[in-house]
């Protein structure tokens, strides 16, 4: 006959195996829980990133429309520059607006080939004093371009990023995207918001060889779409503009667009009564009426789900995706 204590002991024991049973129970039972919401996750991300593809694809046909219309000019009237209400889709719904980015300063435009493009850095030097921002920002951006490890004098090489934790050298090439910005020394990212619509970042025109499609070494200067550029942008093409008189241009840019560049010349120079005219303190091969890149921008919504992407577009006779990307 078992004593009291050896009862007591099996009456312990049972309910510490009936505890840990619980407590086993428990825990398999909320990773279950964590690995289906992760599943559930991954599923509607999925379903999230074929929308913005489907997205994409709308945006290739309305800028493949565009390129076969007449009118060979692109500016804020055209259709690919209308904002896309949002759309229903299968659990959720997305958005999506086209932009030329080409109505903004190509920040690979200061090197070309290796050689600082002086009417380039006039350009970005005005921008930055329209927004109180130090010359430092140009120069220190210069030497993250260029091929060479020779500092300019306000700018940075491998000497100021050694000293950085961790220490790392400087790219010596071409910036893919803006977020780059925040490796390159005195720049953050309340600059970059300050800059924000006013900069880009667009490579050299893709090119095909016999391995197929690539991106060459950054070779010309994409020019300035003057349909769809801003005003703080427009009073940096030279010094003079800075002080011009501009309200009707922006006012005919918003209304019409301007059919050539020598009409937006013609416009500037009647607006402004000047010897020598304004518009010969601009370069012409700078400027253009009609562009090649745009940037897509994707937000889509599904349940509690919110997922941002861009992707950058290149046309020419046909529409191509140079890359894509999540935006945070």
């Amino acid at each position: 006959m078992k004593s009291k204590s050896q009862t007591g002991i099996a009456l312990i024991t049972a309910m510490l195996i009936v505890a840990l049973s619980t407590i086993i129970a428990t825990q398999i039972f909320y990773q279950q829980q964590i690995n289906l919401r992760r599943t559930f996750n991954q599923i509607q991300s999925s379903h999230m990133f074929q929308l913005f593809i489907s997205a994409e694809q709308w945006a290739k046909i309305i800028l493949q429309d565009d390129l076969e219309k007449e009118n060979k000019t692109d500016s804020l009237l055209d259709d690919w520059a209308q904002t896309m209400p949002p759309i229903e889709a299968e659990g959720g719904q997305f958005q999506a607006s086209l932009r030329d980015v080409q109505g903004c300063f190509n920040l690979n435009n200061l090197v070309i080939n290796d050689q600082i493009q002086a009417e380039q850095v006039t350009i970005f030097k005005a921008l930055l004093q329209q927004k109180a921002l130090n010359e430092q920002l140009l120069w220190s951006l210069i030497d993250w371009l260029d091929s060479n490890d020779e500092p300019t004098a306000m700018g940075a090489e491998w000497e100021t990023y050694s000293q950085y934790t961790p220490p790392y050298r400087t790219a010596n090439q071409a910036l893919t995207e803006i977020p780059e910005l925040l490796a390159v020394a005195y720049w953050n990212a309340e600059i970059i918001r300050t800059l924000n619509t006013d900069i880009c970042v667009l490579p050299a025109p893709p090119a095909v060889n016999e391995f197929g499609r690539y991106t060459s070494k950054q070779s010309q200067v994409t020019p300035l779409n003057i349909n769809t550029i801003s005003l703080t942008l427009l009073k940096s093409l030279s010094n003079k503009m800075l002080t011009a008189n501009l309200e009707k241009i922006i006012m005919l840019q918003q209304d019409e667009g301007f059919a050539s560049v020598q009409d937006f010349f013609d416009k500037l120079d009647a607006d402004n009564s000047q010897t020598p005219k304004l518009s010969s303190t601009l370069k012409a091969d700078l400027l253009s009426i009609d562009s090649h890149y745009f940037m897509l921008h994707y937000t889509g919504w599904i349940g509690n789900l919110e997922q941002h992407y861009h992707s950058l577009l290149y046309r020419n006779t046909k529409i191509e995706s140079l890359y894509r990307s999540r935006s945070y």
